[in-house]
């Protein structure tokens, strides 16, 4: 049995690093040891569908395994995290929206990502996250990882340019939805604020300073009722991307060391 300890233990750094980003699985809501015993049980189970074949040294001492771990737990850090920055994206959108609603001192703990956020940053991170759970993506993302075995044996994972180049990309997709999420409220928000600075000129006996704020509120939050469902669109087509350029990476075998 000994030697199918190192195979064993590169397959499961591979998923330990998807607990590390991943969305859910990564969550402070799931105690650590739970998230161990998960990755040693799911590793167990998949570490015998695996490719027999695993790039290794033929002299593997404490040294020589560091580098394979780390290597093996950045594949699974990699796809958690493509996976997740849509998510991370509507948060954003929602933290941009809620500081020009006037809600920048209302943050509440999100358990998710372990830090305070917006309350509309968390509504939107939210609703990403059902949008996600819907279209599979949870299965699907612990299902990319057990294909990249197929053109990443373990042992032979190597982060360069085409990974790079993948980040980039969900990030910059990310920032463009973030920015179109958060687009309406925030032109809400200008009009409203340019017509009570019209009204304080032009009716200086009305206290623009006291209806502005609740008015710039209800109107926001009004719009962003109404655009719930083309939000949720924007979001499936986004997350529908990310899983396909994903799943092009995991394909090439892009984090595959000389290629």
């Amino acid at each position: 049995m000994l030697q199918h300890v190192v195979p064993y233990l590169l397959v499961a750094f591979r998923l330990g690093g998807l607990f590390i980003m991943g969305p859910l699985v990564a969550g402070v809501a799931i105690p650590g040891k739970v998230k161990g015993l998960l990755v040693l049980m799911i590793a167990a189970a998949a570490y015998p569908m695996t490719p027999a074949r695993v790039v290794a040294p033929e002299s593997l001492d404490l040294f020589a395994l560091l580098p394979l771990v780390f290597s093996e737990a950045l594949v699974g850090l990699v796809i958690g995290g493509v996976a997740a920055l849509p998510m991370l994206a509507m948060d954003m959108a929602g933290v941009v929206t809620g500081q020009q609603m006037g809600f920048g001192l209302a943050k509440v703990y999100n358990p998710e990502i372990d830090a305070d956020a917006d309350v509309i940053g968390q509504l939107l991170f939210y609703l990403a996250m059902s949008v996600f759970l819907s279209l599979g993506g949870l299965e699907a993302v612990f299902g990319q990882v057990l294909r990249s075995f197929d053109t990443i044996p373990p042992g032979a994972a190597a982060m360069d340019g085409p990974t790079l180049a993948l980040f980039v990309d969900t990030i910059g997709a990310g920032f463009s939805m973030a920015m179109r999420v958060s687009a309406p409220a925030l032109g809400t928000v200008f009009l409203v604020t340019v017509l009570f600075g019209v009204l304080t000129k032009t009716i200086p006996q009305i206290n623009t300073m006291t209806i502005g704020f609740t008015v710039k509120i209800l109107a926001a939050l009004l719009l962003l009722a109404a655009s719930l469902h083309g939000i949720s669109t924007v979001v499936g087509d986004h997350i529908s991307d990310a899983a396909s350029n994903l799943t092009a990476w995991v394909e090439r075998g892009d984090a595959r060391g000389g290629r």
